[in-house]
């Protein structure tokens, strides 16, 4: 499986080291949201995990270009900072947690996303809920 990390670069760091560790079988790829490794590559990415720290344009577009090619996204969000999640949603993102999930979280969020499911941490799915209850009336 390949799977590409997308967001800043101390970010990227952080968690590339974990999920080496934790899926040693994944082929792991990085790049900042202002470059775009799939208008330059034949990859295929099973999964794309976002590491965003905040919304704009260039993530925005970079979601965008990946709804375009069904790339299963996970994003990773401080969820202290972080409010917008019916703008991820809108986007084409399949799953949210927030950076301090425990590793199972964070497993069970790969495997799901990655396999065609969704999946949304406990604390933030009430957010997301509430959004889809709106769009869906």
């Amino acid at each position: 499986m390949n799977m590409l990390l997308v967001g800043p670069q101390d970010l990227r760091m952080r968690w590339h080291s974990l999920f080496e560790v934790f899926f040693p079988k994944v082929k792991i790829l990085e790049e900042d949201t202002k470059d775009n490794i799939l208008k330059e590559t034949n990859e295929v990415f099973k999964l794309v995990v976002f590491l965003p720290q905040e919304m704009d344009n260039f993530f925005l577009q970079y979601l965008s270009s990946l709804q375009n090619k069904s790339v299963p996204i996970l994003c990773m969000v401080d969820k202290v900072n972080f409010k917008d999640y019916h703008t991820l949603l809108s986007n084409g993102v399949s799953g949210i947690i927030s950076q301090d999930s425990s590793l199972d979280i964070l497993r069970n969020a790969i495997h799901l996303v990655s396999d065609g499911g969704m999946y949304f941490e406990a604390s933030i799915a009430s957010h997301v809920s509430s959004f889809l209850e709106k769009v869906c009336k």
